[in-house]
Order: structure tokens, then C-alpha cells, then sequence
């Protein structure tokens, strides 16, 4: 039995990825790179999860994304839900409680 879609998988090793970095943002290119995807399939997903104030975008030439707030305040069933009813809209009431942990 699968627990977690793709694309929640996907969202949590980016949100990660991206509080591991700590203040430096991280570009898109380079977590696309690194989870050997291609250039433009992390782009909507990293979206989903700027609007739901998990990372926050920073223009310019060092830009990139980063996370919105403290890591310890962001636990992993926010980000599959932030992903998850952005794009599917199903019931998410269903998640495990073990996903209540936090990022790190």
C-alpha cells in the first residue's frame, strides 16, 4: 500500500533539500539536478508550496527559493497537504499521524 504520492514524496525531499541550504536560496535548476528530474517538473510543485507560505521565492541572480519559516515550525503533513489539495483536491484526513513530524 502506497502512502504518499509522487508528488508529495517529490515535495517533502524539496522542502528538505531546501532548509538544509539555510538562508541561501536554492535554485530550481539545481533541485531538479540534484532529484535528476527534468528542468521544468519541480517548477509548479515549488509554486504550490510558496502559496502555501512553506518557501518563499527570492528574485535576482542568486535567487532561488527558500523556506518561508523556521524548520522546526514546518511538519511534513503541511507540505503533502499544501501540494496534495492545490492539485488533487481529495480528502486528506486520511494521512498518518506519523507525518505530523516536523522537517527537521
Amino acid at each position: 500500500m502506497q502512502i504518499l504520492s509522487q508528488r508529495g514524496r517529490l515535495a517533502l525531499a524539496a522542502v528538505v533539500d531546501i532548509a538544509s541550504a539555510g538562508a541561501r536560496p536554492v535554485r530550481q535548476m539545481v533541485l531538479s539536478a540534484r532529484h535528476q528530474l527534468p528542468p521544468r517538473h519541480l517548477e509548479p510543485l515549488l509554486q504550490d508550496l510558496a502559496r502555501a507560505a512553506i518557501l518563499r521565492g527570492v528574485r535576482g541572480p542568486n535567487g532561488g527559493y527558500v523556506v518561508a519559516r523556521a524548520p522546526q515550525d514546518i511538519s511534513c503533513a503541511e507540505v503533502v497537504r499544501a501540494v496534495l489539495e492545490i492539485s488533487d483536491g481529495g480528502d486528506l484526513s486520511v494521512l498518518p499521524s506519523s507525518l505530523d513530524a516536523v522537517i527537521l
